[in-house]
């Protein structure tokens, strides 16, 4: 039986507090997971500090998880950082041939609320480490 828990992941965000899932008997959570396996890798090092900066400072600190930073649907969870040229006020997120993906899910479409899995390098990226 595949049991997992809910926890709190960082909620010290002022726009939107972010929680993760640990299954039943893993000592580690699945977002935890995700950036210490890619932090690991140098390739992806600074994709990683990129998208940890993404979800903390912009989602968390700044702006909530507002719709157009949510916009890269995958299996009815969306894919961070966003897809295309995003701009909110003064500020544009462009994350052209990002290789990393962290799944997300935005309770109720509660802009306050984010549950984190893990994730994986964008198929591109597969597709080209393979040839």
């Amino acid at each position: 039986m595949n049991n997992f828990v809910l926890e709190k992941w960082d909620d010290e965000g002022c726009k939107c507090a972010f929680y993760t899932v640990r299954w039943q008997d893993a000592e580690e959570n699945e977002t935890d997971k995700f950036f210490d396996k890619y932090y690991a890798i140098s390739e992806y090092k600074q994709s990683v500090q990129e998208l940890l900066s993404f979800v903390l400072d912009s989602i968390g600190d700044d702006y909530g998880a507002i719709d157009v930073l949510f916009n890269r649907f995958e299996n009815e969870v969306a894919g961070l950082p966003n897809k295309g040229r995003v701009t909110v006020g003064e500020v544009s997120f462009i994350y052209p041939n990002f290789p990393l993906r962290l799944y997300a899910l935005r309770i109720n479409n509660r802009t306050d609320l984010v549950v984190l899995f893990n994730g994986g390098v964008k198929s591109a990226q597969i597709n080209r480490a393979k040839t």
